[in-house]
């Protein structure tokens, strides 16, 4: 997702071309949320809110810094492995 700057913001409102997308407000699903966040850069959204706990934000930054769909990808299964990863050891 690219950060706009505050004119390319204002134009987008000018010529009433803003969509903005939320996702996570009823799944905090890793994955859904993940694809969400991808459907609505490709689909050329100018915001996305993100209803998550830090994991998500965390998937969200992620991938929002990465230019290549593999990367993302890359990124995205690498970060779910991880935080399972880490959920398993922590349950007693």
């Amino acid at each position: 997702m690219t950060i706009y700057p505050h004119s390319t913001l204002q134009s987008a409102f000018a010529d009433r071309r803003v969509l903005k997308v939320i996702s996570g407000l009823n799944n905090f699903d890793r994955d859904r949320v993940a694809a969400t966040i991808k459907a609505a850069e490709l689909g050329g959204a100018t915001f996305v809110d993100i209803a998550a706990d830090a994991a998500g934000v965390g998937v969200g930054s992620a991938i929002n810094q990465l230019n290549s769909e593999v990367a993302m990808i890359a990124a995205v299964r690498g970060l779910v492995e991880a935080l399972a990863s880490a959920n398993s050891r922590a349950i007693i």
